[in-house]
This record gives structure tokens, sequence and C-alpha cells, in this order.
């Protein structure tokens, strides 16, 4: 059964019994989501829903964390791989979502343990406002998907509407920008030149978070909002409304884009999807396939060991 207060759950993930276990830092079974946490999860999945693509086979979560996104794209026809560099978010995981077809990796997002051309779809939620070099993580984004592959990408707007009140003429200025030592924004035509030079095609956005940057500035608003949780259905539909309007003009501050890899698409295959191992390469050679062992995978070429640990694969590059 899912924790109570759980976050509601899209059809397919109802349908073979996920459950959430809601946006835990710590994760304990008796953690219950605030009702704050469960409008940015509402808000994300909805974007979500809207961008990605209904096709089965290999998908890839670049920095799913605790896999609080799971249950928008969860489907028992496809292959889903969880990508973390926290151990201890990927625990979550395999504890509240034991299904053979989602598949646990730590890994480094610039490196990534796949085989070119292994995903049909993906995405990344929250993990590009975290990343300094975002040439270097678009290119194995290519890398990895097919050609004609759809990836959903999310990233924080420089040019949204708060900054330009805030900051003027600054959020203008087409860049990859540092606000913290670990949070980037980023200008939609600076991101637009990465991709183009990345081969991947914009498509179309979404973008959304009026309500949470507005609770995020205001400081005191989060801790009203806890105390009086029957303001948070009117917050969330005022944060919808704006979703319909200023996010079409692209002036609010979370971003949902879906990207598509250039190139020709290869014909279906008449042989049965491949299995992890079909999948999997060294993060540090690129070496594939990999060899099998009892406790993990080994590549012949660099004679680097990944070990499992439970259902967890640790790709990470020491």
């Amino acid at each position: 059964m899912p924790p109570q207060g759980a976050p509601e759950q899209s059809r397919a993930a109802d349908s073979v019994g996920i459950v959430t276990p809601g946006d835990s830092r710590d994760a304990g079974d008796t953690w219950r989501p605030t009702p704050i946490q469960h409008l940015f999860d509402q808000s994300d999945r909805a974007r979500l829903k809207e961008l990605l693509p209904s096709v089965p086979g290999w998908w890839v979560d670049i920095g799913a964390g605790w896999g609080r996104l799971l249950p928008a794209y969860f489907d028992p026809k496809r292959n889903i791989a969880l990508i973390d560099q926290n151990l201890t978010a990927l625990e979550t995981v395999a504890r509240f979502y034991p299904h053979s077809n989602v598949h646990l990796i730590l890994a480094d997002a610039y490196r990534l343990p796949f085989r070119g051309d292994a995903f049909d779809a993906g995405l990344s939620v929250r993990t590009f406002q975290q990343i300094d070099t975002p040439e270097l993580l678009l290119q194995e984004i290519t890398r990895v998907l097919r050609p004609q592959a759809t990836f959903v990408l999310n990233y924080t707007n420089k040019k949204s509407l708060l900054r330009i009140v805030r900051y003027g003429l600054d959020s203008f200025r087409s860049e990859h920008q540092a606000v913290s030592d670990n949070l980037f924004c980023t200008h939609p035509r600076y991101l637009e030149e990465l991709l183009r030079r990345s081969g991947l095609t914009p498509l179309r956005s979404r973008s959304c978070g009026l309500a949470e940057q507005v609770i995020k500035a205001g400081g005191y608003l989060d801790r009203l909002l806890a105390k009086a949780p029957f303001l948070v259905p009117p917050l969330a539909l005022g944060d919808r409304v704006a979703s319909h309007s200023l996010g079409r003009l692209g002036l609010l501050p979370n971003v949902f884009a879906a990207l598509r890899k250039e190139g020709t698409a290869p014909p279906a295959a008449a042989e049965p999807r491949p299995g992890l191992a079909d999948v999997l390469a060294c993060p540090h050679c690129r070496k594939f396939p990999l060899n099998t062992l009892e406790t993990g995978y080994a590549c012949s070429d660099c004679d680097r060991r990944f070990p499992c640990q439970g259902r967890i694969l640790d790709f990470r590059l020491a």
C-alpha cells in the first residue's frame, strides 16, 4: 500500500502496484510529504506527461533521485534505467519499486555506462541546474539516445519574469550562469546553441514554477502554507493558470523542453528488446559488451570492475 499522503499516481503506475515514498529527504517509512512538496511534484509530473512520448523500449532518467517522478512515466512495457550519484536515494527507490524492469545505477552523468544509441526516450529533471559543464552532459545524452528518440530536459530559466524584474538587463545575457556554488540558471538562447552543437533539436517546451518561485522568495510562505494547507489548492490553480499564460511566453522559472536526437531512425528490430547487459558499456573506455560476473560486471579492455550492491549497480569511476 502507498504511504499515507503519497502523491497521486499515474494510471500505468497504479495498475502494477507502484507506490511512491513521497519526497522524503531521509526516506523513512513514517515520513509524510508536505502539501507544498506535493504541489511541486504534481507540477513537474504534469509537464512530463505533456511532453514525453508513449513509446516502449529502453528509457533513461538522469538524476532520478529517489524516484519521485517515476509514476509519471512508468510502464511495464518499458525498461527504465534510473541514474544518480546518491546511493541513499537509489536504496530508497529499491525499497519502493521492486519491479524487475526498473534498473538502479550509480553513475556520473558525464560518463554514462551505456553503449551508443541505447535508449528510445529519456528525461532529466532538476539536474541540469546543478551541471557546471552543460555541453558535456548534452553530448552524453546525444550519444546514448537512438536517432529520433525524444528526451525531456528541465532547466532553470535565466529569462524568467521574476529574474527580469529583479536583475533587469542581466537576465537577457545569453549564458549558463552560476547563481550559487551548486546552482545554475540558463538562458534559452544559450541552451539552443548548445543543443544545435550537440545534435539535439528542440521540439516544444513548457514552463511552470511561478508558485514555487514565489514561495521560495517569500521565505515565510512555506511555513504559512504548512500551517494552512487549505491555501494550497488555490495556489495550485493559480500556478496552472500561469503555466498556460506566462508559461507559453517562456517567462516562468522552470522550463521543460522536449528534444529529439537528429539522424535517421533504424527500422524496428525483429528480435526481442535487449536486456540490461545488452545496453551497458564501460564508462571509462566505452567497451561493450561487458563481462557478466556473479557480483556485477567487468570490462575486459581496462580491467575495471563494477559491483552490484543488492539491486544497485555501481558504475562510478574512482
